[in-house]
């Protein structure tokens, strides 16, 4: 495996640094003896840290002028269909059965489409957030 040189360094320097704040601090001890142990030398360079502590997310800043995306024909095509949507799905219901969710009733009129009427329909959604 090759190192960047740069990375290869600053490694070596942080251990040297590591094991110079060992020998330091545990001196003429044994390696594994209750003074100088794993728990011992994590808490010694460690020490506000806690096993099991959750480290917390910074909150994405959200830029409420940043423009939106356009939609997609599918997207714009539920969208302007709605009413046709709705109306098959409760057609799609005459025993008072479960209803098909929305979305699964919108993607079955979607591949109901001719691959030229879904161009179409992704054009009139490009069309429409120019407008905007």
């Amino acid at each position: 495996m090759s190192m960047n040189t740069e990375f290869a360094s600053n490694v070596h320097a942080f251990t040297e640094r590591l094991f110079t704040e060992m020998l330091n601090e545990f001196e003429g001890q044994e390696v594994g003896s209750d003074e100088c142990n794993l728990e011992t030398l994590m808490e010694f360079h460690f020490p506000d840290y806690k096993p099991g502590d959750k480290v917390k997310k910074a909150k994405k800043i959200v830029d409420p002028n940043k423009p939106k995306r356009r939609l997609s024909g599918y997207t714009y095509f539920g969208k302007t269909q709605k009413e046709e949507i709705n109306a098959a799905i409760l057609a799609g219901t005459p025993d008072g059965g479960d209803a098909p969710k929305y979305v699964e009733t919108q993607s079955k009129l979607w591949k109901a489409l001719s691959d030229e009427e879904r161009a179409e329909w992704g054009v009139k959604a490009k069309e429409a957030h120019e407008d905007k």
